[in-house]
């Protein structure tokens, strides 16, 4: 999945490598990721148990832990491995 990504940015980028793009698309898979973590999670709550849910959650993953893997270029086989 990382090489088709890298691939794919490669193409959509006019065959000129931009790490700039990729930290963009790194960022998108990581808080899609946390996304998705997070609605699995709320669906086995109540209602009243889901905004106690969503306040923790921003608060835990508004921390800047770890930042610059976020921001390589190479990071995205995490990413891949947490969303699949």
């Amino acid at each position: 999945m990382t090489r088709i990504l890298g691939i794919g940015l490669l193409e959509l980028n006019g065959r000129v490598w931009d790490p700039l793009l990729q930290m963009k698309v790194n960022a998108v898979l990581s808080t899609a990721g946390i996304v998705l973590l997070v609605y699995m999670l709320s669906k086995s709550l109540e209602n009243n148990y889901k905004k106690y849910l969503y306040i923790f959650s921003a608060v835990l993953f508004s921390i800047p832990f770890g930042w610059e893997n976020i921001l390589a270029g190479f990071q995205s086989q995490f990413y891949f491995f947490i969303l699949l």
